[in-house]
């Protein structure tokens, strides 16, 4: 048969509680019931399926809800929405259980090895998934932190009291602030991909450069550097 409902649950480890993350199927107000799943404890035989599932690492199921021995408030709210089987099973990242899946049928007597194994197989898969979700979240988290830095980085150089100039390994200028361009009366531009001084006062907009081929502070870098 079809699962009547699912839901993952994610650890909280400063409240010590799980979460319900997302859920799918016919909830009914069961998770909102059920909100204040602890962790505080270790687990016993009135712990529901997901508290023990964390705390062993391995699939915890009830076959027959209602015989159960877990807590009675547990017992009645989900079989007052007409679940009659449960599981849980530990969602791992690198090890470290980081929450479960949830999952609970009409049918009492439905989780068999057979069935537990093809779900820890689908576990498995939801991983990958989730950790490949991770990833790409914390790739663009970094680039927007990287762009937010460079920004910064740009804001601070031109509007810097000191005349900034970077050359590369061949003398080349790389950067020019807004400082250097009136300490020097010159701006640096683009000539292909090459930075080039241009005279301020140009009225042509003729390129600035040195009788020797290089831009003029490139040739002070060169007599620095000796």
């Amino acid at each position: 048969g079809q699962y009547r409902m699912a839901w993952v649950g994610l650890v909280d480890p400063k409240q010590e509680h799980i979460i319900p993350a997302a859920w799918a199927g016919e909830e009914w107000g069961y998770l909102a019931a059920i909100h204040n799943i602890s962790l505080q404890n270790p687990p016993n035989n009135t712990s529901v399926p997901a508290v023990r599932a964390i705390f062993t690492g391995q699939p915890a199921y009830d076959n027959r809800i209602e015989n159960s021995n877990v807590s009675q408030h547990w017992q009645q709210e989900a079989t007052r929405r007409g679940y009659h089987s449960a599981i849980a099973l530990p969602l791992r990242k690198n090890n470290n259980i980081f929450g479960t899946l949830n999952l609970y049928m009409g049918e009492a007597n439905f989780f068999t090895p057979n069935e537990i194994r093809l779900l820890l197989e689908l576990c498995g898969i939801l991983e990958h998934t989730l950790g490949t979700i991770e990833m790409n979240t914390i790739q663009l988290h970094t680039e927007m932190m990287l762009k937010h830095t460079r920004e910064r980085l740009d804001f601070h150089l031109q509007n810097s009291p000191l005349a900034v100039i970077e050359l590369d390994h061949e003398l080349k200028i790389t950067t020019w602030s807004g400082q250097a361009e009136r300490t020097f009366h010159r701006r640096a531009v683009m000539q292909g991909n090459v930075p080039v001084e241009a005279d301020l006062d140009a009225r042509e907009g003729r390129v600035h450069r040195d009788a020797g081929g290089g831009t003029g502070i490139a040739q002070i870098a060169r007599k620095c550097s000796r």
